[in-house]
């Protein structure tokens, strides 16, 4: 295990997670400043407006797009265990 390699995974592992996070943080925002010009235009300040949609607008995100997102995690999973298992075997 090199130190180049360790820097490969920890750049990939950093875009996977940014690739990951990206959708469900757009949406929660977008529901969140939709919820926030609706709350100022009515001056209705109260937290739980905000709150409740944006849970829902969470799990829905993870619904839709859950089955992706585990796909890209396993595949670089099975690159690490794939890396590590030929890691090991140059050593016998």
């Amino acid at each position: 295990m090199t130190i180049q390699w360790l820097l490969q995974r920890s750049t990939e592992a950093f875009h996977l997670i940014l690739e990951l996070a990206t959708p469900v943080l757009i949406a929660t925002i977008a529901i969140g400043v939709g919820i926030a010009i609706i709350q100022a235009a009515t001056q209705i300040q109260e937290q739980t407006i905000s709150f409740v949609p944006k849970i829902l607008v969470t799990f829905y995100v993870l619904i839709v797009k859950g089955p992706y997102m585990l796909s890209k995690f396993e595949s670089f999973w099975r690159k690490i265990l794939d890396d590590l298992l030929w890691l090991g075997r140059s050593y016998y």
